[in-house]
């Protein structure tokens, strides 16, 4: 059985994420940050703008769905 990823982890491929780490890294974007790191919410917003959500709940409740498949999409 071949294995494919999903579509927004193909999407999140086509960004550069050495480029976008560097620029976290030259202005300290993850400086005392524990477990969401500055990908995860670049990662999140961009989800967010593509399904076209409304609030913070929103965001939050279709991350909530995803939960067991967030490794496999990139966040």
């Amino acid at each position: 059985m071949a294995s494919k990823s999903y579509v927004f982890a193909q999407f999140l491929s086509l960004l550069s994420r050495y480029e976008f780490q560097r620029v976290v890294n030259k202005y300290r974007g993850d400086y005392r940050t524990k477990n969401f790191k500055c990908w995860d919410q670049m990662a999140c917003m961009v989800l967010a703008h593509i399904r076209q959500e409304n609030s913070l709940r929103d965001i939050d409740i279709v991350l909530n769905v995803h939960a067991s498949k967030l490794y496999h999409i990139g966040i």
